[in-house]
């Protein structure tokens, strides 16, 4: 049995990723300081102990001090340090420039977060927090600036907001390089979905119905 804190209140229940393998259960007791994630499925449970792994070795490299929240293990749960505060939007310029700047390995690669959306950004009290690192890889190697249009484009075509102000916002990141760029960022977001866009859009979706669920609980 896990203790969770505060036993009063109703359990907030919500599943996370679409249907199938990899999905999990995410348990919030009110008044908790914790987040609980559960594995429905075998291969769920080797993406939480993924993320767990990853967790262990941002605390250890000391990068993303105070960026990432804090967690523990017990057993195969995976118990993530409650964040209170708001998602920016997909369009904030201060979230855009955080995430460039704090995603950047000392031999000036990226840190491969793998889902940089609005929805796993927090802000809370003191700055931002950075949640969700099961499709992380840590050994850089990546470009910076594919964090940063991870958090602008999927965040945006969610929203159905207007290319045009994607494109402004991101003119200042891509700086003459935006064919380029973007055509590698393309094939980056596809090795990471093995191609499966569809997919991660659903599982996206279905997070962001999860979180407004939550939100009125």
């Amino acid at each position: 049995m896990i203790a969770l804190g505060s036993p009063q209140g109703d359990l907030a229940v919500g599943l996370v990723g679409e249907r199938g393998p990899r999905q999990k259960l995410t348990l919030v007791v009110p008044g908790s300081p914790w987040v609980a994630k559960v594995a429905l499925e075998a291969s769920a449970r080797r993406s939480i102990e993924r993320e767990a792994d990853n967790y262990d070795l941002l605390q250890a490299s000391g990068l993303l001090r105070g960026a990432i929240p804090n967690h523990r293990r017990a057993g195969e749960v995976l118990l993530v340090e409650r964040v209170e505060g708001p998602h920016p939007t997909w369009d904030s310029r201060s979230a855009a420039e955080w995430i460039l700047e704090s995603l950047q390995a000392p031999d000036g690669g990226g840190i491969q977060h793998g889902d940089v959306t609005p929805w796993n950004v927090i802000r809370a009290h003191d700055g931002y927090r950075l949640i969700d690192w099961e499709d992380a890889n840590l050994a850089g190697g990546v470009d910076p600036l594919f964090n940063v249009l991870d958090f602008v484009i999927r965040g945006a075509a969610l929203s159905r907001s207007a290319p045009a102000k994607v494109n402004s916002l991101l003119s200042g990141y891509l700086q003459g390089r935006r064919v380029e760029t973007l055509n590698a960022y393309e094939s980056y977001r596809r090795r990471l979905t093995d191609g499966r866009i569809d997919a991660l859009k659903a599982r996206s979706e279905t997070y962001l119905r999860h979180l407004a669920r939550t939100s009125r609980s």
